[in-house]
């Protein structure tokens, strides 16, 4: 059988351009300094900062996702040092990466209608710049699913469920469920192609051998330095036992998706009209296009494509507006599909979606980069443009009032401690007031601030509560009253994202 190839033309090339283009104005302003976007990738490039120290993932410090996010980040510090824009840099790269391959799979699956750009366009202007500037895990795993897709959209011969496998293990590599999920999906689809063109249960049953095999050994290769490193045992607790804490915070759980539905309401229009399109859309999407390819039309890329989005919207323990963008693809893909199946005569409905699509994102990188306020900061790693004033604060007194290698706290998050070089003198990235943080991290927090006794902690005034007050799982009130002993409140910042933020000063 003759395989389909993806043909590419000058289209493509322009709207690849655009597409780099966008993704680069809502990262830097004009010539190169870098936005600072203040979400998860702080977390892991602080991470790779410490492994770029010296310290060892897991053996040193807690970390509770496998290690991709964090050896890419060290990768980019041993090649150019200790600059945020590398931050910038890899969410460009997963941006560009991410439409690119959607677009990929868009020319195998519509061909050379317009319909084919439409997932990529909606994925770039109709959701990034509100759910995708994230360098975090959460956003370059999908690079490697979506390349388990491609590979094997053509056929799925021997080389190419290898591929997918070792595809799969690197999504896994960067969040440890996708891989694992992906690769459920892929088996299924396998049984499905097996029984429909009666190709027998000894080629499904070597088929998905070789796609288990290939995956479990790229992913145990990959991790097997860090499970030396920290021991099996520690190892297996962190990114495994954990979740057990890690689905206790209120949006870490499948209850979020319910939550979540209060929050849009507090949105306006448009804003709320983006959450809506993409909680509407998966995990519906989805059960729409089984319905469809069961009743009327059975297309195996399609169900390939469908099969891997629903798997991985199961596996979205917290579905979250950004966290359900961040596995949107193959969903944005069916639901192109589904809408190309009405048949519209002619190719100007989807050349119009593309095109307005487009314009909207023009205007608003326009309105970005013209309507710029001046909220610049030196730090040493480099100079940051900062979108609020309020955002600015914290960071701005930091650098007026520490010195970079100093030890700093920030309990609720690690935001600060790589932009300003202000180590963390904890094994813990952060804690938070309910069940995600355990006993044992508080004591260890405790345990660590006794021992590097940092000048500055930054603090949350939502915990100023005694222990009678706290709900069951918050366990922070040993680290109140030592921050009451030892520390004295210095300044309060303007509140921000639901925190009150608060520096404490180290007594005399």
């Amino acid at each position: 059988m003759e395989i389909k190839k993806i043909e590419w033309n000058k289209a493509d090339l322009i709207f690849l351009l655009i597409a780099a283009v966008y993704l680069y104005f809502h990262l830097f302003v004009l010539p190169a300094t870098p936005i600072f976007h203040e979400e998860d990738h702080l977390y892991f490039i602080q991470d790779a900062w410490r492994m770029y120290r010296g310290e060892a993932l897991y053996r040193d410090f807690f970390e509770y996702t496998f290690p991709g996010t964090q050896v890419l980040y060290l990768g980019l510090l041993t090649l150019f040092g200790t600059k945020f824009w590398v931050i910038n840099a890899v969410i460009f790269l997963q941006g560009f990466s991410i439409s690119l391959i959607c677009l990929a799979i868009g020319k195998y699956l519509f061909e050379k209608s317009w319909s084919a750009y439409l997932p990529a366009a909606l994925f770039l202007f109709f959701g990034f710049r509100w759910f995708g500037i994230d360098g975090s895990h959460r956003m370059l795993s999908p690079i490697f699913f979506l390349l388990a897709i491609l590979v094997l959209l053509p056929s799925q011969n021997r080389k190419r469920i290898i591929l997918a496998g070792i595809f799969c293990a690197l999504s896994s590599y960067f969040t440890q469920q996708r891989g694992f999920f992906v690769v459920g999906a892929i088996g299924l689809f396998l049984i499905i192609e097996a029984l429909k063109n009666r190709t027998g249960f000894k080629k499904w049953f070597f088929d998905s051998a070789i796609l288990s095999v290939s995956f479990l050994g790229a992913l145990l290769l990959l991790l097997l330095p860090f499970i030396i490193s920290a021991g099996p045992e520690k190892f297996f607790d962190y990114t495994i036992v954990f979740i057990r804490d890690y689905v206790q915070e209120p949006t870490a759980n499948y209850g979020a998706y319910t939550r979540v539905f209060n929050v849009i309401l507090e949105q306006g229009y448009f804003m709320s009209a983006i959450m809506v399109f993409y909680y509407a859309l998966i995990p519906f999407v989805y059960l729409v296009c089984f319905l469809y390819l069961w009743r009327r039309k059975y297309e195996s890329g399609v169900l390939l494509v469908a099969l891997v989005g629903a798997c991985l919207a199961l596996s979205t323990f917290a579905p979250t507006p950004m966290r359900i963008f961040q596995i949107c693809m193959p969903g944005l893909i069916i639901f192109v599909w589904l809408i190309d199946q009405i048949k519209i005569k002619g190719d100007r409905a989807a050349k119009g979606a593309v095109c307005a699509l487009v314009i909207m994102g023009a205007v608003l990188t326009f309105r970005l980069q013209m309507n710029w306020e001046n909220h610049y900061l030196e730090t040493p790693t480099g100079q940051l443009a900062f979108l609020s004033p309020v955002t600015l604060e914290r960071y701005k007194w930091l650098s007026e009032n520490a010195v970079p290698g100093e030890y700093v706290f920030e309990v609720y998050q690690c935001a600060v401690n790589f932009p300003l070089q202000l180590p963390n003198p904890t094994e813990l990235t952060f804690l938070l007031d309910n069940g995600y943080t355990p006993q044992w991290q508080v004591d260890r927090a405790i345990e660590n601030l006794k021992e590097k006794n940092p000048r500055f902690i930054i603090w949350d005034e939502n915990w100023n509560k005694e222990g009678s007050e706290r709900k069951p799982g918050d366990h922070l009130a040993p680290l109140y009253d030592y921050l009451r002993e030892k520390y004295i409140l210095e300044k309060a910042f303007t509140p921000y994202s639901k925190r009150k933020m608060q520096v404490w000063k180290l007594k005399n």
